[in-house]
């Protein structure tokens, strides 16, 4: 929803404001534009989730739980919130970031790691982070750029792994009538 108010392609900029050191103020700015957009906007407020996401470089704010909680809290309680970790930079201190979770987890956000399956993802954060959803990678979905079988079985895979790990499983980029039945198929849970 931000980056399309802000009319720009996240994976071009947000790099660049990572690479800036600006993230926490892009977060701070995108919270508040979430949670004013959730209280105005009536279709959103129906939502029973709503998603932001969260570069892990964030994560090494420990000030970052109660600031989501006091600004996104204004527009309806953490349970209602889902925070999705994209790893677009490495987490160079573990320990923050895993007391950012913990804590963020404890208020009632749920957490998502985002683009399962691309960039510095790793199975070791999902046994490591308290994760509650899978977002698999729009790329485990295309039909049209791979033969069938091998989105299916990319897919199936992070489905397993998921649900091995008891975590709600997500298809990205779900465009096509044919994706939308591959998902439902191999076991997606949204």
């Amino acid at each position: 929803l931000v980056y399309a108010r802000l009319g720009m392609e996240s994976s071009i900029w947000v790099p660049i404001v990572e690479r800036m050191g600006r993230s926490c103020d892009l977060l701070d700015h995108v919270l508040r534009m979430a949670a004013h957009d959730r209280i105005t906007v009536p279709a959103l407020r129906a939502l029973e989730t709503l998603s932001v996401n969260v570069s892990v470089l964030d994560l090494a704010d420990l000030g970052l739980p109660e600031r989501a909680e006091r600004v996104l809290g204004r527009a309806c309680p953490p349970e209602r919130w889902v925070l999705e970790i994209t790893e677009t930079a490495e987490v160079d201190k573990l320990a923050d970031a895993l007391d950012v979770l913990i804590r963020l987890r404890l208020k009632g956000f749920g957490l998502a790691a985002d683009d399962f399956g691309s960039g510095s993802s790793t199975l070791a954060r999902l046994r490591e982070y308290p994760f509650t959803s899978l977002k698999a990678d729009r790329r485990f979905v295309r039909t049209e750029h791979h033969d069938n079988e091998h989105a299916e079985n990319m897919l199936r895979a992070a489905v397993d792994l998921g649900a091995a790990l008891g975590l709600r499983v997500v298809a990205e980029g779900v465009e096509t009538e044919d994706e939308l039945v591959l998902a439902r198929d191999v076991g997606c849970d949204l």
